[in-house]
């Protein structure tokens, strides 16, 4: 059986929040004055490009790591910390969207600021790091992974 969860929108289905990506911090990096920081953004950028390429966990994780050592040059920890977690957020999203197969209309979505609850006046919002669903006029819809497949090879 399928669960099925609609969420009522605004006029616009949803709209993309998330402001920052992790190839925004690399870049961020990369353009630095100070070489030490342009040095650590050049090596992440071979790792950002190396598993967004492969999908592998091995060189998500080195990237990580990577991130964890430099952190005293990339600044404040909410601001390494985001660098992760976005890391990760982006690695889930490409990966189902590489390797899940989805019945139509279904479709992934990644750092969307999607209305939960409108009423009295009032609305409130929530931005979802990754979902699987359906972006239709009016509702998002969430579905169960019982509708969604599995590949060991990516999708063509």
């Amino acid at each position: 059986m399928i669960f099925q969860y609609h969420l009522a929108l605004h006029k616009e289905p949803c709209v993309m929040s998330r402001l920052k990506k992790p190839v925004d911090y690399v870049n961020m990096l990369r353009l630095n004055p100070i070489r030490e920081k342009r040095e650590l953004g050049e090596n992440l950028h071979r790792q950002y490009q190396r598993w967004t390429q492969s999908l592998r966990l091995k060189d998500l994780l080195g990237f990580i790591q990577t991130i964890q050592e430099g952190r005293d040059q990339i600044g404040a920890a909410q601001l390494f910390g985001k660098f992760r977690a976005y890391s990760l957020e982006e690695f889930v999203y490409r990966l189902i969207r590489a390797r899940v197969s989805m019945p139509e209309p279904l479709g992934v979505y990644w750092g969307e600021k999607c209305l939960i609850w409108r009423g009295s006046g009032r609305e409130y919002g929530m931005e979802v790091d990754v979902l699987v669903g359906k972006n239709s006029m009016g509702s998002f819809s969430l579905w169960s992974r019982s509708t969604l497949r599995w590949s060991s090879t990516p999708r063509d």
